[in-house]
């Protein structure tokens, strides 16, 4: 074989190695784009992961497509017959996140059977939208409670939740039914500039510390039944274009209600312990039959 051959030889085979190792090269970066598309939807459930750890957990401008259940991120343990809990103690915070998908801290596995959540941290979903429906039914948070400028373009649960710290709904917008009925707010309570859109529903609920609903608006019926209020009301400039209906509650302190638009509110066999400020409301209708006034009504 010449030296000529030979050369050409060494040449072919370096080239032929050459494409073996390209063509292996461009194998392992479709592999790796391959399992990082399949493995994307998994991220979203990190903050899983962060919590079992006991991470804190901060989130900001995120989407998530897939549902956001808290009933499921750690052990659930039985508290009371028929009764799992799940703790989470560590703060959650989510700020101008999306999400497509439910969001879900109360699940009932049966007929007699549900799972609650439990955050012993701070709790907050800052200036979010949330497009399906919220369920924080009967949740204990110890930490506060923040949901300021969050919009609820569907159902929203937070029915018989333990707020034992400040909480925040400044500025939020409920587009459809809101329960916040039989809720514990322990410390203050801030709903200023709030709006709803669909009915909504505090009744039975109780409020130890000052409570703000200040430049609110309730386009549809608003129940404040069986209220019990130990610090000073504000509800100044609210806005109640169906029925509002307050009967049968105790207000211990100061109760506010200066320059509001009425169309049918009643107060019906309610108590009011405190000063009393009904001055410049506007309505059709405003009745305070059996009520209870310890100072003079202004």
């Amino acid at each position: 074989m010449t030296k000529k051959r030979v050369l050409l030889q060494t040449f072919e085979n370096l080239k032929a190695r050459a494409i073996k190792y390209i063509l292996l090269a461009v194998l392992i970066i479709v592999c790796f784009n391959c399992e990082s598309i399949q493995t994307k939807p998994k991220n979203e459930f990190n903050l899983k992961d962060r919590i079992k750890k006991g991470k804190s957990i901060l989130i900001t401008d995120k989407e998530f497509n897939s549902t956001i259940d808290f009933t499921e991120i750690t052990e659930q343990i039985l508290i009371n017959e028929n009764i799992l809990q799940v703790n989470i103690r560590v703060p959650v915070t989510f700020k101008n996140c999306v999400f497509k998908k439910p969001v879900i801290a109360y699940k009932k596995v049966s007929s007699n059977e549900v799972i609650l959540s439990a955050f012993w941290g701070n709790l907050s979903f800052i200036d979010c939208v949330f497009e399906d429906k919220v369920n924080f039914r009967e949740t204990i948070v110890y930490g506060i409670t923040n949901f300021t400028k969050s919009h609820f373009n569907s159902y929203a649960n937070f029915e018989g939740v333990s707020f034992n710290q400040d909480t925040y709904f400044t500025n939020a917008v409920f587009e459809k039914e809101t329960r916040f009925q039989n809720s514990f707010f322990s410390k203050k309570s801030n709903f200023l500039n709030t709006t709803y859109l669909d009915k909504t529903s505090f009744q039975n609920g109780t409020f130890n510390g000052e409570l703000q609903f200040s430049n609110s608006t309730f386009n549809a019926y608003a129940d404040f039944s069986l209220v019990d209020c130990k610090d000073n009301v504000f509800f100044n400039y609210a806005i109640f274009e169906s029925i509002a209906d307050f009967n049968n509650s105790n207000f211990y302190q100061n109760f506010n209600f200066i320059k509001t638009q009425n169309k049918m509110t009643t107060f019906n066999n309610s108590k009011f312990l405190g000063n009393t400020k009904f001055y410049d409301s506007e309505g059709a209708y405003k009745n305070f039959e059996s009520c209870f006034f310890l100072f003079k009504k202004n």
